[in-house]
């Protein structure tokens, strides 16, 4: 019984793993747009619904002289702001204007996400970060939920301006 437990346990774990790292589930490319901006497209090779992502860049400055660094772009279906990316279905993400010709983002362009089924995919740096983000950001709904639900249990009301 134990034996047969243990393996269940160890294959479900490899398919997990498996799943979780498939590469090419998330495709990033720079483009340059005729009229003076840049993108970055963001398309979704999985079978699953891309309901959170990270993307990062480095992002390049006006001048050679001053420092540049990495960009982070943070999208979740959790938010109102962003729609989950369907398989198969490819967006742009930012555009944003050159500079006298001169590259905004160098890449590689790297990404990570959270799919519909529970499945991860990227980079698994960014991958932290982006569940860390999320966590954050259910957090801080909870702690505002729960001041509501307080304050509603004391019928507080707002005082006369």
């Amino acid at each position: 019984m134990k034996l047969s437990l243990m393996k269940i346990t160890l294959v479900t774990a490899c398919l997990l793993a498996g799943a979780c790292m498939l590469p090419a589930q998330i495709s990033t490319k720079l483009d340059r747009l005729p009229g003076g901006l840049e993108q970055i497209q963001v398309r979704n090779e999985s079978k699953a619904d891309l309901v959170a992502l990270v993307v990062r860049g480095k992002q390049l400055t006006r001048s050679p002289e001053e420092p540049s660094g990495p960009s982070f772009i943070f999208l979740d279906a959790l938010e109102s702001d962003w729609d989950a990316l369907a398989p198969g279905e490819e967006r742009a993400l930012k555009k944003v204007p050159e500079w006298g010709g001169r590259r905004v983002f160098e890449e590689p362009i790297v990404a990570a996400g959270i799919f519909a089924d529970g499945s991860t995919a990227g980079d698994p740096a960014l991958l932290r970060l982006l569940m860390a983000h999320r966590g954050n950001r259910l957090a801080a709904i909870e702690t505002a939920l729960d001041a509501l639900t307080e304050a509603g249990r004391r019928c507080l009301r707002r005082s006369p301006a």
